[in-house]
């Protein structure tokens, strides 16, 4: 036999359903507010509350006031309309009276449903009741019967809330833990020698899986001290998760030695040749060309075909000396996503500058064309069409072959 349960719903479910005012007037102020809330004329002021409190206004600065129809004149009027035996009516009012914040009148409405229909599941749900072990009960006491016990506003088992406990504690550790390894880090361009050995001694102390996160975040220091010690300790652990901090190294670190330096740790990681090739081709759509030209000449080392049609449209930019709009291929994490549209803006240049960027195009062209060599492992020379056509007939035999 089912066991109604009169009235077992929790204040704080009652306050999270009802933290509004009855109504909303709104009150217009002088400096072009408009408030809405519940107001009351007071003499020479007007009280407008709302839901977190009660503000006053002398009447001075208040324009009008537009009063809303008071809820409980709403509700006895759809009340009277319903027949004392409309379940579903019944129902309908209640969620009205709760989304008006009728508290009241919302806790008669869903008494009066299950007075009707003791087995109402909705009325049980609007009062936080489940059914369970042949009963209707609050939803807490259910879940507390199952064994499960409530952590960080959800219910879960001893077991559950064991893990997130431990996972929460690993997580504040390692947030202990970046913050050390940050200081030391700072500590490396101290102008003490003492203070940077120790630092030193104590960062090489800790494991690398510790530390690879804040080391790459690092990596970019403007202080050489700082960046050397990093670069060393990266490359004598090299793993996946260090290919894109090694490739932006190589290719945009404005210290020779260490793009140098990052280049032969990343040849060393032959199992990452794909990522490394991959990571490389991003920087071809970038407008500095010794950036570009940089990315190039890693792709003769790390070929990726996905970068082939980038390669092409630089190849034709190369021979592009005018103001007109260029198009060429972007490309993204998994190849080439989209044509996009420069502007050399040269119309105007003076003849110097001119020959500078042809010089400098020529240099490029000769990085592109390597690129293409080793990737493809064909010579167009600088026949850009026939490149397209090559590109276009291998990628529809592969698309075949799968």
């Amino acid at each position: 036999m089912k066991r109604f349960v009169f009235f077992c719903f929790s204040f704080s479910l009652i306050s999270a359903l009802f933290n509004a005012p009855a109504r909303a007037d709104r009150v217009y102020l002088s400096d072009g507010r408009v408030i809405e809330g519940v107001a009351e004329d007071e003499g020479s002021q007007v009280k407008i509350t709302i839901a977190n409190g009660s503000a006053w206004y002398p009447k001075s600065k208040v324009l009008k006031i537009e009063y809303t129809g008071l809820p409980e004149n709403e509700y006895a009027e759809k009340s009277a309309a319903l027949k004392e035996n409309d379940v579903n009516g019944r129902l309908e009012l209640a969620v009205w009276c709760r989304k008006n914040g009728l508290k009241e009148e919302w806790k008669a409405e869903v008494f009066n449903v299950l007075k009707l229909d003791p087995d109402n599941e909705k009325a049980h749900k609007e009062f936080g009741e489940v059914f369970y072990n042949n009963a209707w009960v609050p939803v807490n006491e259910a879940n507390l019967a199952k064994g499960l016990t409530e952590y960080e506003g959800d219910w879960i088992t001893a077991e559950e809330k064991s893990l997130r406990e431990a996972l929460h504690e690993k997580e504040q550790l390692k947030k202990e833990l970046d913050k050390k390894i940050q200081a030391l880090i700072r500590l490396l361009g101290s102008n003490l020698p003492e203070e940077r050995a120790d630092a030193k001694a104590k960062l090489l102390s800790i494991s690398g899986e510790d530390k690879i996160g804040t080391y790459l975040k690092s990596l970019q220091s403007k202080n050489e001290d700082i960046k050397r010690f990093i670069l060393d300790e990266i490359l004598a652990n090299p793993s996946r998760e260090t290919v894109p901090a090694l490739v932006q190294t190589a290719i945009t670190d404005p210290n020779e030695i260490f793009r140098n330096t990052s280049l032969e740790g990343l040849k060393s990681m032959k199992n990452q040749a794909g990522l490394i090739g991959k990571t490389a081709a991003s920087y071809l759509s970038g407008k500095d060309a010794s950036l570009r030209m940089r990315a190039e000449q890693m792709l003769t080392v790390f070929p990726h075909k996905p970068a082939v049609p980038a390669l092409i449209s630089l190849l034709e930019y190369t021979f592009t000396l005018k103001g007109s709009e260029i198009t060429y291929y972007e490309t993204g994490p998994n190849g080439p996503i989209s044509a996009v549209g420069i502007k050399t803006g040269e119309e105007n240049l003076d003849d110097a500058t001119k020959k500078q960027l042809e010089e400098q195009r020529s240099q490029e062209r000769k990085t592109v064309l390597e690129a293409l060599k080793k990737i493809t492992g064909v010579n167009f020379g600088i026949d850009t069409d026939r490149w397209r056509n090559w590109y276009s007939f291998t990628e529809s035999i592969t698309k075949d072959e799968k």
